[in-house]
């Protein structure tokens, strides 16, 4: 299942996640690597430095149970998600904090490819194979991904293919 939610959040809200990055909390894929891998991304980890998402959506990802809670950047510089993959989380949450980069779609393998657009969130379970198309520019995401239902009033609508 793939539901999509345009403007999930607003300006201050993104406008406060974009403050909690600290380059000095950054971590990539590069660092986890055994040098096989391409480095696709980095990210800061609420989660493990305990930051302070409340202000987010009526505190809908606080619940620590959610195994990642991060903020992500790609770049071009950092390489591209190639591959098609899923996450063992049964609830998976992405919200777009900007949308000013070209390309950098998420792109499912069933066809489906949405448009990132700030402040809109898509939600995918386990069963939903994805990727992230290559993009020019800063591309900022939150993620939640975890067992436990954030609690979000959708409105749904199907997602564009593009």
């Amino acid at each position: 299942m793939i539901l999509f939610q345009e403007n999930l959040i607003n300006d201050i809200e993104i406008e406060y996640l974009l403050n909690l990055w600290d380059t000095n909390l950054i971590t990539s894929n590069k660092q986890l690597s055994d040098g096989n891998r391409a480095l696709a991304m980095e990210w800061v980890d609420i989660k493990k430095h305990n930051l302070d998402i409340s202000p987010l959506h009526n505190k809908a990802f606080c619940n620590r149970n959610f195994e990642k809670i991060r903020i992500q950047h790609y770049h071009e510089s950092l390489g591209t998600v190639e591959h098609y993959h899923g996450h063992t989380n049964i609830h998976n949450y992405i919200i777009f904090l900007n949308d000013d980069f070209e390309g950098g779609e998420l792109e499912f393998e069933n066809g489906l490819s949405i448009k990132p657009s700030k402040g809109s969130l898509v939600y995918f379970n386990n069963n939903e194979k994805h990727r992230v198309l290559p993009n020019i520019g800063d591309r900022y995401i939150f993620t939640a991904l975890g067992n436990t239902k954030a609690n979000i009033q959708f409105k749904v609508k199907i997602p564009n293919i593009i």
